[in-house]
């Protein structure tokens, strides 16, 4: 029998046994996608982020898992997300399971013995303000300055949920530009939550420019969301 959990990180969703997400009050079932590697991946909203099947289904069903285990495909089919198919490992024994099932290229990111980060730090480094430059977060880690870059980008530990800066340039964006008008909360509503309002109500109702509004919900400006 297909079970749900409410998803402890996007309350408006539900994630199943089975593996299926679906949207608390309507019902509707979300549509997955698979990433380079092989996992389904669904983006829920109104966070707009992105997260692994496999880990929702983990860290819903079993709250008392450890912040740094790892989840294990036991018949090594990566698309098989369903609960009876996972479990909890180490990253010790994910990587000789990833040995005993010949995906020993798939050794890297936290896997990798030779890595220095936790998932934890990884997150947490993606979760740091803008203000804080690179050079001083891979000195508060004792990582190189391009380590650093590539985790933020995301084009490093992509398997890690987490927001990234992808697309961000010089200086800060967001809440963390000391010139915002607006707070992350507003812009979420502005992206996500208020589509029966025109550009030119919100620009009025936030005493922003219309284009301002309009580079918020196309996704070229608070690119984090």
């Amino acid at each position: 029998m297909e079970q749900w959990k409410i998803i402890q990180k996007e309350t408006n969703y539900e994630i199943s046994s089975l593996g299926n997400v679906r949207n608390i009050e309507t019902q509707h079932i979300k549509s997955n996608r698979f990433d380079k590697d092989g996992y389904p991946r669904v983006t829920l909203y109104p966070s707009g982020k992105t997260y692994s099947i496999h880990r929702l289904i983990m860290e819903n069903f079993y709250e008392e898992s450890e912040w740094n285990a790892h989840v294990n495909h036991i018949d090594s089919n990566r698309a098989n997300s369903i609960l009876s198919n996972l479990e909890w490992v180490t990253a010790q024994e994910n990587t000789v399971h990833m040995h005993k099932a010949g995906r020993a290229h798939d050794i890297r990111g936290v896997n990798n013995p030779m890595s220095n980060l936790t998932e934890e730090q990884i997150v947490t480094i993606r979760m740091l303000p803008s203000s804080m430059r690179d050079p001083e977060v891979a000195k508060m880690y004792n990582v190189s300055r391009a380590a650093i870059q590539r985790i933020r980008s995301g084009s490093a530990y992509q398997l890690i949920d987490g927001p990234t800066n992808v697309g961000r340039s010089k200086g800060n964006k967001g809440a963390s530009n000391n010139t915002a008008k607006l707070t992350e909360k507003q812009a979420i509503d502005i992206k996500y939550n208020l589509p029966e309002f025109k550009n030119s109500e919100l620009a009025t109702k936030y005493s922003m420019s219309i284009d301002a509004i309009r580079k918020i919900r196309t996704g070229k400006s608070w690119t984090h969301l």
